[in-house]
């Protein structure tokens, strides 16, 4: 696992090994060894390479997916994977930068603290055909608050995959337009 992590940390700065071999004042053949996984640096060197590249020694032995000690806390307490949270990081880092990217956090966090947004793209994402059943229960049992498993049409009720695409769509729409009525009423 550290071969792997030390190579893709070089290739994400731009860096040889050549180059990462001058900044650990060592030579190209032990960057080489260390990422071909024929020799393993040893305590300082660890330390080194982690300081380096801004991560936990963990991360660099494969003990843990978070970068950094505060990355690893997102990943254990939300589940959050390394990529989500470089990707979350550069998005506050870009919003310094200009309004758009200001907008786009401040909707980015509206999205994460609205449950409902969520579920809905995340039953989008992750249907399938066979469960279409379920999720029409679900949404018009929380609209309507019946149970429709009792029904004879729902149990038999069959719909194509291009109605089943439409429905889970237009579900998304339906809770985006909302939470987007509402941040026009807030923006006011």
């Amino acid at each position: 696992m550290f071969a792997h992590r030390l190579r893709a940390l070089r290739q994400e700065k731009n860096l040889t090994q050549t180059e990462l071999a001058k900044k650990m004042n060592v030579a190209k053949t032990t960057i080489a060894s260390y990422e071909q996984g024929k020799n393993e640096p040893n305590l300082s060197m660890l330390i080194k390479i982690a300081d380096y590249f801004n991560v936990s020694i963990d991360y660099l032995l494969g003990n843990s997916d978070g970068r950094i000690i505060s990355d690893q806390e997102l990943y254990d307490r939300l589940g959050l994977t390394d990529e989500a949270i470089c990707s979350l990081e550069q998005l506050c880092n870009l919003s310094k930068l200009n309004e758009h990217n200001k907008k786009l956090l401040k909707n980015i966090n509206i999205l994460l603290s609205d449950y409902e947004t969520l579920s809905a793209i995340s039953d989008y994402l992750n249907s399938s055909l066979e469960d279409y059943q379920y999720a029409i229960v679900k949404s018009y049992v929380s609209q309507f608050g019946e149970d429709l498993l009792e029904t004879p049409e729902t149990k038999e009720q069959i719909l194509s995959a291009e109605q089943w695409e439409n429905f889970m769509l237009l579900n998304v729409q339906d809770v985006l337009m909302k939470l987007r009525k509402e941040l026009k009423k807030g923006g006011q």
